[in-house]
């Protein structure tokens, strides 16, 4: 198994009559979906592109969005994965930086598509789900019978996926057949994969983490059933409905599913594994959640640029253990098979065990590099290890435990506060729900600790009781010196919490007074 299209060729030789996809109109068998991504492959070879071209996609999950990939998948094509909330001007940029030379998107993006038209007058623009002028439509190019076409080789690129882009323009990250392959393995054989399990896919496909599931299930020969956008009433329903036996969410999604399931339980038995990634999970969601759920959590952690790297299994996640079970709870697991992971200090030795320092990702499932950006690949991807800008502790046994970010560390009065031990001192009050922490400029200390709170349900905290609080469980330079009481907190498609858009906020109210000084 070298490419993606091996996977498919495999699915509709193995499992040609099982389902492969199921989404809310309708149901591909393995065979199916696989004829349909070589029609479609063909449909764009014949009309002028040439394996190596890139086709971009802009879709919500559902079929247009696998198939789209699918048909660069068996063909040698680059699929470009674009985040359907974008704005116009920053979908072209992506279009712009990839060179894309095809659109496939779903017909309710076609006001996006048509605000940008103009600036690319040879895009070949692909709707899915309805007419759209200009457009031609994409099912019946997927129902024209084509012979699987010539398949790519293994160091083929066969993705470009762009970063969020919260520190500047977002980077094109060049993933090649063989390490996607690669990473579908990984999946598999972390969550125990066969063919007789389904995965519930709610997170957008055009991240690494929801479409590494898409393709460690295909790979297994397992149904992928597919949702349009989270709900969390919703997916229980469909969770319990189909007896699913996974899903993957982001860990505010987690929080969203333990709220409703409280609310309205429902059969969950058939549940194998919870993944949850993207973002740290505080302490007592994920206590509610093996509550409620029962032990079936798994923690991926990762990059885009490097897929899955560590896992904690559902049987390390102990609530009532030994103090160092305990506080492996916080962290993201051990390496997994293939990947290899280092803690590094900053002049590039090895920190000891216990030690923070910048974590270092290799492995076969890691990036080629940063499209059209030599200058950012040669400083994150040097001899093999993708420098992730994270910072982290490994303990003696090689359990990662996350600490932050580098560019986040708040450095205030000349000491280092990482924000996510804030963040979780916080979430230990009764009274907050969701938290995130940033630094401020501080005439005094440089930088002051600031948070923003989300307040549980009928709750009212008291800044200046949240900060005596976090006084109890941190020490006192680490307390926040603000605090800001918020309906919700900016994120991206990720889950993860938009930063970028917390010190924008900050820096437009720097004149209002302080909860506590």
């Amino acid at each position: 198994m070298t490419t993606l299209a091996h996977i498919h060729a495999r699915g509709a030789r193995c499992f040609p009559d099982h389902p492969a996809l199921v989404w809310d109109a309708g149901t591909l068998t393995f065979r199916q979906q696989h004829e349909a991504m070589c029609a479609l492959a063909g449909a764009l070879l014949t009309g002028g592109l040439a394996p190596g071209d890139r086709v971009a996609v802009l879709a919500r999950n559902g079929p247009a969005q696998v198939l789209g990939f699918g048909a660069c998948e068996v063909s040698g094509l680059i699929a470009v994965a674009v985040n359907f909330r974008l704005a116009p001007p920053e979908i072209a940029y992506i279009l712009g930086d990839s060179g894309a030379k095809a659109l496939i998107f779903d017909a309710e993006f076609a006001p996006q598509v048509a605000a940008i038209a103009a600036d690319f007058p040879g895009l070949r623009l692909i709707a899915a789900g309805g007419a759209v002028e200009g457009a031609e439509p994409l099912e019946p190019m997927t129902a024209d019978p084509a012979a699987p076409p010539a398949p790519p080789a293994p160091d083929d690129i066969a993705y470009l996926i762009y970063t969020s882009g919260t520190t500047g323009r977002p980077k094109g990250v060049m993933l090649d057949h063989k390490s996607q392959v690669a990473l579908a393995e990984e999946v598999v054989t972390a969550g125990g994969v066969t063919q007789a399990d389904s995965v519930l896919l709610v997170m957008p496909l055009y991240h690494i983490g929801a479409k590494s599931k898409q393709l460690g299930y295909a790979l297994a020969g397992a149904t992928c059933h597919l949702e349009r956008q989270f709900g969390a009433t919703r997916a229980l329903e469909r969770l319990a409905a189909d007896r699913i036996t996974a899903t993957h969410l982001a860990p505010i999604m987690v929080q969203m599913l333990v709220d409703a399931y409280e609310q309205a339980p429902v059969d969950l038995t058939a549940l194998k594994n919870l993944y949850y990634a993207s973002a740290p999970m505080p302490l007592p969601v994920l206590r509610r959640a093996v509550a409620a759920f029962g032990p079936v959590m798994v923690q991926f952690y990762g990059l885009t640029e490097t897929g899955v790297s560590s896992v904690l299994q559902a049987h390390q996640h102990i609530l009532d253990g030994t103090p160092a079970q305990m506080a492996r709870l916080g962290s993201a697991g051990q390496e997994t098979f293939r990947s290899r992971i280092r803690v590094n200090r900053p002049d590039g030795s090895a920190a000891a065990p216990g030690e923070p320092g910048e974590v270092l990702l290799g492995g076969p499932t890691i990036m080629r590099g940063y499209w059209n950006r030599p200058e950012a690949t040669q400083t994150t991807l040097i001899d093999g290890w993708v420098h992730s800008g994270d910072v982290g502790i490994l303990d003696a046994e090689g359990f990662l435990t996350i600490v932050d970010r580098i560019k986040d560390v708040i450095i205030t009065g000349g000491e280092n506060v990482y924000p996510r031990e804030v963040e979780e001192a916080l979430l230990a009050h009764p009274a907050v729900a969701q938290a995130a922490v940033i630094g401020e400029p501080d005439p005094r200390w440089g930088e002051a600790v600031s948070a923003f709170v989300v307040p549980g349900a009928g709750a009212a905290p008291d800044p200046a009781e949240l900060i005596r609080h976090c006084q109890t469980l941190i020490a006192s330079y680490k307390k926040p010196k603000r605090i800001r009481l918020v309906a919700e907190l900016p994120r991206l498609a990720n889950g993860k919490v938009d930063k970028k858009v917390l010190r924008a906020e900050a820096a437009e109210a720097a004149d209002e007074p302080a909860a506590l000084a």
